[in-house]
C-alpha cells in the first residue's frame, strides 16, 4: 500500500534535482559575441556577409556551442518568404542544428509547409559536409520557367541528387547548407583554440575527436618539443587519416627541426600510409633533409606498384637518389613482377648507373624488349 507514495516522493525528489541541475547548469554558461565576416556562396562571391557569431562558454571559459541568426533563403525568384532562423554548431565548427521561432514554419513551392518528414531531411542535408549542394552558383538555380514555383530547378540543376534537396524547397536547402558550412567553420576553430593553453592542445590529442583540431591548432602556434612529436607519431599509429594534418603541422616547424622529425615521422607511419606520404612529399613545398632514405632505411622491395611510382617520383622532383636506393632499384629488375621493374626500368634509363648496374640494365632491355 506505501509503494504508489513512495514513488510518487523519488519522483519528485529527482524531478527538484533536475530543476536545480538545469538551473545551475545555465547558470554557470556565459555568452561571448563575436563580429565575423563570411562569404556566403549563395549571396557574393567576394562580399564578405557582416554578422554576429554568439559563443556559449562552460565555467571553464571553453566553447560549448555557438550560434548565428540568419536568413532562411537567398531567393533567387523573388517568390519566397524569407524567415529568420537560428543555426548552431558545436565547439568544433561542425553544424549541428537549426532552431526556428516560435510559430515559423519553412516552406516549401507553392506556399506548403514542411513536413515532419522534410525537416528531418533537411537535418540529413545540412550535416552533410559534402552535399551535392556544394559546387553549384547561385544562377545555377534560378529557373526562368519557373516550373517548381518557389525554388524551381533550372536545367543546370537537374544534375543535383534528390537527396541533396527537399523538394520544392531547393534555395531553402542551398542556403541553408552555406550558412552551415562556409568560413564559419575554420572561424570557430580558431576561437574554440585561443581558450586553450599550448599544454591543454597537447592533452586534448589523447581525446577522441579532438586530435585533427589540436594539431591544427598546435601548428597555428608553430608549437614543437619532443613530446609534442610523440604523441603525434602515436597518434598517427591509430588514426592513420590524420597523416596529412599532421604533415601540414610539421611543414611549419624551422628547417632543422624539420628535418629531424619528419625522419622521425616516417619511421612510426604504419605501413597503410606510406603511399599517401609519398603524394605529399612530391606535393609539398619543405625541401626535405638529402639523407631522408638513407636515415629511414626504407625497404623498396616491398613497396607497392603506386609505391614506386610514387618514390620514383620523389627521386624526380624533391630528393636525389643515393647509392642504396639506387642499388634497390637495379635488384627490382631480377623480380618476376614485371609491372614494377619496368616502371623502375625507365627511371634507371635516366641515371648515372655504375658498370655493373649499366650490364643489368640491359640484360633486363634484352629479356624483355618485345614487351617495353
Amino acid at each position: 500500500m506505501l509503494a504508489r507514495p513512495i514513488n510518487i516522493v523519488c519522483h519528485a525528489m529527482l524531478l527538484s534535482v533536475l530543476v536545480l541541475w538545469y538551473h545551475d547548469f545555465k547558470a554557470v554558461q556565459k555568452t561571448k559575441t563575436h563580429a565575423v565576416n563570411i562569404i556566403h556562396k549563395g549571396i557574393s562571391l567576394t562580399q564578405p556577409v557582416n554578422t554576429v557569431l554568439v559563443e556559449v562558454k562552460d565555467a571553464k571559459n571553453h566553447a560549448l556551442s555557438y550560434y548565428m541568426d540568419v536568413e532562411s533563403v537567398t531567393c533567387g525568384d523573388s517568390q519566397c518568404r524569407v524567415d529568420r532562423v537560428r543555426m548552431y554548431w558545436d565547439d568544433l565548427g561542425r553544424f549541428n542544428r537549426i532552431e526556428l521561432p516560435h510559430g515559423v514554419h519553412l516552406e516549401k513551392a507553392q506556399g506548403l509547409q514542411f513536413s515532419t518528414a522534410d525537416y528531418l531531411k533537411l537535418e540529413m542535408i545540412l550535416k552533410d559536409e559534402n552535399s551535392g549542394l556544394k559546387d553549384f552558383y547561385k544562377h545555377e538555380l534560378v529557373s526562368t520557367v519557373g516550373g517548381e514555383g518557389v525554388d524551381a530547378l533550372s536545367g543546370a540543376t537537374v544534375f543535383i541528387e534528390k537527396s541533396a534537396y527537399v523538394e520544392g524547397a531547393v534555395w531553402t536547402c542551398y542556403t541553408l547548407w552555406h550558412w552551415a558550412h562556409n568560413d564559419i567553420n575554420d572561424i570557430i576553430r580558431i576561437i574554440t583554440g585561443d581558450d586553450y593553453s599550448n599544454l591543454a592542445l597537447e592533452q586534448l590529442l589523447e581525446q577522441e575527436g579532438y586530435q585533427k583540431f589540436a594539431i591544427e591548432q598546435l601548428s597555428r602556434r608553430h608549437v614543437y618539443n619532443e613530446g609534442l612529436l610523440n604523441a603525434i607519431i602515436e597518434v598517427n599509429q591509430v588514426r592513420p587519416e590524420l597523416l596529412r594534418t599532421s604533415l601540414a603541422y610539421l611543414e611549419t616547424l624551422p628547417k632543422q627541426d624539420f628535418d629531424t622529425a619528419i625522419k622521425r615521422f616516417y619511421q612510426g607511419l604504419p605501413e597503410c600510409n606510406h603511399l599517401e606520404f609519398f603524394k605529399s612529399m612530391i606535393q609539398s613545398e619543405q625541401v626535405y633533409p638529402a639523407d631522408f632514405f638513407s636515415v629511414v632505411k626504407i625497404k623498396v622491395s616491398d613497396l607497392s606498384f603506386q609505391e614506386i611510382h610514387l618514390l620514383l617520383e620523389v627521386f624526380r622532383s624533391k630528393i636525389e637518389i643515393d647509392s642504396v636506393a639506387m642499388e634497390q632499384l637495379v635488384q627490382l629488375l631480377h623480380q618476376n613482377d614485371f609491372l614494377k621493374a619496368r616502371e623502375v626500368y625507365y627511371f634507371l634509363k635516366t641515371q648515372d648507373l655504375t658498370e655493373n648496374q649499366g650490364k643489368v640494365l640491359l640484360a633486363f632491355y634484352e629479356a624483355n624488349k618485345t614487351r617495353l
